[in-house]
């Protein structure tokens, strides 16, 4: 439950994804070289976000059923191969795949191999690939997902639900030479860590300015651990089995002269 209401006084999805267009799911087949697509048709817009270096990044949707990802344009694609080759829709409809190239997400996340289809109106990030490629796990909630290093259990995505799909977009970051104002962020820190409820009481203070960033010292701090398997030693009698931490000796000395 406390998990649960972190997650939910947070926010952390809210701050992440900005005006996103109703999106299509698809999967590209290995054997028999089709791109199968389900979900709304007739997507019309790409959905585009900014990365910290105020370059443009397309936001992807999240498919667990997709084996490649995919995008609709070359602007950011770098490390280009031409790979002339076609894919079959079901409608029999053939989709010209122009090149594939790598690609760089949020946070200096880097995306290989990654599908350059000019026709495609919607940029595809592959579950499978990306949990592979980048050793993170993937976890889905009712209206956002994250996206956890395995190693060090580090936040390094988060993706926002929306129509039925979850996104993973870039935030749009601040450029500018000075500021006089400080981030919510640093008044988080500053009082240890405080939620959301708290931040908004000093919200009238002239020169506080709201950050949207998520904190990934509280996610990784809040998480819950599998519990201690069973132990074997029985104990009948007080003091049996003691549990202790060896800590000592203190520089200082107790009113009585003892040192601990």
């Amino acid at each position: 439950m406390i998990q649960i209401e972190f997650f939910k006084l947070w926010r952390i999805a809210d701050f992440i994804i900005y005006n996103l267009y109703e999106g299509s799911i698809v999967k590209f087949g290995k054997k028999e070289g089709t791109l199968c697509t389900r979900s709304q048709a007739g997507l019309k817009e790409t959905t585009w976000s900014y990365c910290q270096s105020g370059m443009v990044v397309p936001a992807m949707i999240i498919d667990s059923g997709a084996t490649e990802h995919i995008t609709c344009s070359d602007t950011n694609l770098f490390n280009i191969v031409n790979h002339v080759s076609s894919v079959t829709i079901p409608n029999g409809e053939s989709i010209q795949v122009h090149a594939v190239g790598s690609l760089y997400l949020l946070n200096g996340l880097r995306l290989e191999r990654v599908l350059y289809i000019s026709k495609f109106q919607c940029n595809l990030l592959s579950a499978s690939r990306l949990t592979s490629d980048l050793n993170c796990t993937l976890t889905f909630f009712s209206d956002f997902c994250i996206l956890q290093d395995v190693p060090s259990r580090k936040l390094i995505g988060v993706g926002k639900f929306r129509g039925g799909l979850y996104y993973l977009e870039s935030p749009k970051s601040e450029r500018m030479a000075m500021s006089v104002s400080v981030s919510s962020d640093i008044w988080h820190q500053r009082l240890g860590h405080a939620s959301d409820g708290k931040l908004n009481h000093i919200n009238s203070l002239k020169g506080f300015r709201r950050s949207d960033n998520f904190c990934d010292p509280c996610i990784r701090a809040k998480q819950t651990r599998l519990p201690f398997p069973t132990s074997s030693i029985k104990t009948t009698r007080c003091f049996e089995l003691i549990h202790c931490d060896i800590w000592g000796g203190y520089r200082c000395d107790s009113t009585s002269g003892a040192r601990y």
